[in-house]
């Protein structure tokens, strides 16, 4: 092959003092620096830099290729040739910096030279990404940082001793070949292959492989999983450690049956495989109203079973009365180490009971829960884990699926799909006094212009965060709010980003009373996704909010000679103004709840006058100025 005389060699042969430092550059290491642009040619020598000198990295020995450095942060080459050998490559060497490299041919080797070892780099001190579609690169070593990316689509990627992963590493299909003697993924590093109809390219590691992080795996090209399919991704010689999770993308939704695992299965001659494989779990479907436990399966070929155990960390199973219908004492089956935390069988004899979706395992209503004395925030079945064994002699965990009807046990804001409307509810059996509470959103997209908030004695808090869209709070200094079971308040449309936004991973509620004497201090809500329905009328509700209290009384009393009912919510005695007739109908109503749907402000019972009402105003206002003496007047919660 041909090479053009790089300025940095011909100096340093044209004049002695070069000459000097070249002999001297022998035995370094020598970082030659990128400075072509973006999507330049690999093989260039006017994209390198040595103090002003050009040169393809490897002229020199100890010549280490950086691409992504202090001299300039973001470099992006494109190689599809056969460059001379560098001692090193790294991609993103210093804070701040990016280096890629897009390789679609041509042969690149990494070798050890002067003291270096043979390494590539994705990501030293930055950010690195490596794109292999074509081509051949080696090198002795090989590391990425937990912020690197390494593409491969095809090509081959060869490394003689380790390779030593912390970033995301993507495979797609079965074109690329990934080769090394050592194979370690740590815990920071994301291992992604992406199966296609052509499958999934299997690295191959002569040594060890040590795994850990995740697995990701996508399904690409129309590919959708079936059960007992298995897909090969890594071969060694010995395989220790496991993935921490299994990940997978679908096109579509899969059943929650139908699961992923990754099993080490014999490859002969001493050697091991990673595979992937997908099966179907069991699952143990609960009643808590009626303690009616049974074991299905969602396939008509099921899944053998020689052994099963049910736990309870509640102490909430019968085991000795008549409630638990058991498999024993027919086909070998016994009942072992029974217990209230305890329901397990084991099959003595060879072979299994085969559950399918048409021979499912009845077991009985052996669970046992009261949910009028649950502790709050404890939801019924959350306490009970199943496993099984199969007749190979594996354990499998199955799933808990509970039936019965949603009781969350808790306060639980729901936001409607349709529009974004919140609802605040008390799913519990409990009556639950708060003073404050504090909405966040992760994304910063609460609506602060469609928030009803609860008004009257209660004050907006952090109104900064409140204009950005990432809170919505107040807080009551002088009494508090209270849901019983079952009732609920509507926080107007304030999730306008509901198709683009997951509320239930967004956001947040905390409710707190700061009664030191509260039976439930704190509450955090349990977020979810449903319809919302509009609140019962009620009359004399007249600012709407499903409760007739003394924030009704005030807006009569502000609007009181209105020749419209409209400002009072259409909620008073219907003659079209609004007068003391109006006045009468809220103090006949005082206390009244929008059905089951709705709240009571503090402990207040009894229907205050007019007179009184002033009385109450004047002493409010008098606290207040007393306040403002001491007390900046903005109110600020933890944000």
């Amino acid at each position: 092959m041909k090479y053009t005389i790089p300025i940095r060699l011909t100096m340093s042969l044209a004049v002695c003092w070069l000459a000097a430092c070249y002999h001297a550059n022998v035995l370094a290491q020598v970082e030659i620096n990128w400075v072509g642009a973006d999507g330049a040619a690999y093989n260039v020598d006017s994209n390198w830099d040595f103090e002003g000198f050009g040169g393809v990295p490897g002229i020199v020995p100890g010549d280490i290729a950086v691409i992504g450095n202090a001299t300039q942060l973001t470099g992006v080459a494109n190689l599809n040739s056969n460059p001379l050998s560098p001692a090193g490559l790294i991609l993103g060497n210093v804070a701040d910096s990016s280096g890629t490299l897009n390789m679609t041919g041509g042969s690149l080797t990494v070798e050890v030279q002067s003291g270096t070892a043979g390494r590539i780099w994705v990501g030293a001190g930055g950010t690195g990404t490596l794109n292999l579609s074509g081509g051949s690169l080696n090198s002795v070593v090989f590391s990425s940082n937990a912020a690197s990316t390494m593409n491969l689509t095809g090509g081959s990627l060869n490394v003689s001793q380790i390779m030593e992963l912390n970033g995301t590493t993507i495979i797609t299909g079965n074109s690329a070949s990934l080769n090394v003697g050592i194979l370690d993924l740590n815990a920071s590093s994301s291992y992604a292959p992406t199966i296609t109809a052509a499958g999934i390219t299997k690295a191959n590691a002569t040594g060890l492989t040590a795994l850990e992080g995740t697995l990701d795996v996508t399904f690409a090209g129309g590919v959708t999983p079936s059960i007992g399919e298995t897909w090969d991704l890594i071969e060694a010689s010995t395989i220790v450690g496991d993935f921490a999770a299994v990940n997978t993308t679908v096109d579509g939704t899969l059943p929650d049956w139908h699961r992923f695992r990754v099993a080490k299965v014999d490859a002969g001659g001493g050697r091991e495989i990673a595979q992937l494989q997908a099966y179907e779990a069991l699952r143990l479907q609960v009643n808590p109203n009626n303690g009616n436990m049974t074991i299905l399966s969602g396939t008509s070929t099921g899944v053998a079973i020689n052994g099963y155990r049910i736990q309870s960390s509640a102490d909430r199973l019968d085991f000795d009365g008549a409630t638990w219908t058991t498999l024993s004492p027919t086909n070998g089956w016994n009942v072992a180490n029974a217990s209230s935390a305890q329901l397990a069988e084991l099959k003595s004899s060879s072979g299994g009971l085969n559950v399918t979706e048409s021979a499912s395992v009845s077991l009985g209503t052996p669970y046992m829960v009261d949910a009028e004395t649950l502790p709050f925030g404890e939801v019924p079945g959350e306490d009970i884990t199943f496993t099984y064994n199969t007749p190979s002699g594996e354990t499998f965990d199955g799933i808990v699926e509970l039936v019965g009807g949603d009781f969350f046990n808790n306060f639980v804001l729901t936001i409607d799909p349709d529009d974004g409307q919140a609802e605040l509810r008390n799913d519990s059996n409990y009556t639950i006094a708060f003073d404050s509470y504090q909405l966040t959103s992760a994304s910063s997209v609460l609506d602060a212009a469609n928030w009803d908030p609860l008004g009257g004695a209660w004050q907006i808090a952090n109104q900064n965060q409140v204009d950005a869209g990432s809170q919505l709070a107040e807080l009551n200094t002088t009494g508090n709010r209270v849901l019983g079971p079952g009732q609920r308040l509507l926080l107007g449309t304030i999730f306008p980003q509901i198709g683009s936004v997951d509320p239930t991973t967004d956001l947040a509620l905390v409710a707190a009373n700061s009664d030191p004497g509260a039976e439930i201090p704190v509450v955090n809500a349990v977020i979810r996704v449903g319809d919302v329905e509009p609140l019962i009328n009620v009359q004399g509700d007249f600012n709407g909010d499903g409760i007739v209290d003394l924030a009704d009384y005030t807006v009569w009393r502000n609007n009181l000679g209105a020749s419209s009912e409209s400002v009072i919510n259409d909620a008073g005695n219907g003659n079209n103004m609004v007068d003391s007739g109006d006045y009468t109908v809220w103090k006949n109503n005082f206390g009244t709840v929008a059905g089951a749907v709705s709240a009571v402000v503090g402990t207040q019972t009894a229907v205050p006058e007019p007179q009184s009402l002033l009385l109450c105003v004047g002493l409010v206002a008098g606290v207040a100025m007393m306040r403002s003496r001491n007390h900046r007047q903005r109110v600020e919660v933890d944000g």
